[in-house]
């Protein structure tokens, strides 16, 4: 579905900076702001700063925000959402370069 129109329901803690959709696999940057990862993986493999920051930034400093991702977890089971099942990240895309 899309994350849109599930967004105007949800906590503003819930959304991605980015595309202001919900998240369904929330990282953290070392600033401390959380994004859906895949947006964020791809932001910082092209622009290589942090979104909010704007501070260079590798994707080997992106780390899962498992508390949250619990939270949005429950949030969306409570309101009876069906949160998509997240693919796990392929391995090339969080290994740091050999």
């Amino acid at each position: 579905g899309d994350g849109e129109q599930d967004a105007g329901a949800a906590y503003e803690e819930f959304i991605c900076p980015i595309t202001r959709s919900i998240m369904r696999e929330p990282a953290v940057t070392p600033s401390g702001i959380s994004y859906d990862r895949p947006n964020l993986a791809r932001w910082v493999r092209e622009r290589g700063t942090d979104p909010g920051t704007g501070q260079p930034l590798r994707e080997k400093h992106l780390y899962p925000n498992l508390a949250l991702r619990s939270t949005i977890e429950r949030w969306a089971k409570g309101k009876g959402l069906l949160m998509e099942a997240v693919t796990p990240v392929d391995d090339e895309a969080v290994s740091p370069p050999a």
